[in-house]
């Protein structure tokens, strides 16, 4: 297994919107991957749990230098300098952590009322454009999507807010290969990253 490093940071205000602080986090690595194309960075949620997203976030990487830079982000700093966050200096992986799997899948938009409405729009308008009658299809019910959390981004462009939906899946081993997207998440195919489950040694490190 190849070496790899991360650095964590842990929402400190007592009433913490984790899914609001792991999106602007996630924002932070999205801009940082768009300006840094051969960077390879996956995200991880040490504390998930069945509740919450938890309140820490960690940032795995082979490569100890490009997390150093990373780390450096204005936000991250600005948060840290304020007493918002707590911000570990970059550490090794332990050889012993389990690995996990943090995908984002959108397919569990559909689940949600403004985005059937939004994508019915779009089928309609597209039938319409082909000259075709709309047949809308009636969504399943009752579907076993299993345990996901979300978080709120900002988008860069129109600063407009939209939802990850994100699902964790343990994995029996690591995958070498660091596979993510530009947003440090794996996928339901294209995308099968895996990062440490640092839950225990993030829990001594604040």
């Amino acid at each position: 297994m190849s070496r790899r490093f991360f650095f964590a940071i842990r929402y400190l205000p007592a009433q913490a919107d984790s899914a609001l602080l792991a999106g602007r986090c996630i924002t932070t690595l999205h801009g940082f991957l768009l300006g840094h194309r051969d960077v390879q960075i996956g995200i991880a949620f040490p504390n998930w749990n069945d509740s919450a997203l938890g309140r820490t976030v960690a940032f795995v990487s082979e490569s100890r230098a490009h997390l150093e830079i990373f780390r450096q982000r204005a936000y991250f700093q600005s948060m840290y300098q304020d007493g918002l966050f707590g911000l570990s200096p970059v550490l090794e992986v332990p050889d012993d952590c389990s690995e996990v799997r943090f995908i984002r899948n959108q397919n569990l938009a559909k689940l949600f009322v403004g985005e059937r409405k939004r994508r019915l729009a779009r089928s309609k308008r597209r039938a319409e454009a082909r000259g075709e009658e709309f047949l809308p299809s009636v969504p399943a019910e009752n579907m076993d999507v299993g345990l996901f959390h979300s978080a709120l981004l900002q988008s860069h462009t129109n600063q407009q807010t939209y939802v990850l939906h994100i699902q964790a899946q343990h994995c029996d081993r690591q995958n070498n290969n660091l596979d993510f997207s530009h947003f440090g998440l794996a996928s339901p195919d294209k995308y099968r990253g895996t990062v440490p489950m640092l839950t225990a040694i993030v829990n001594t490190l604040f």
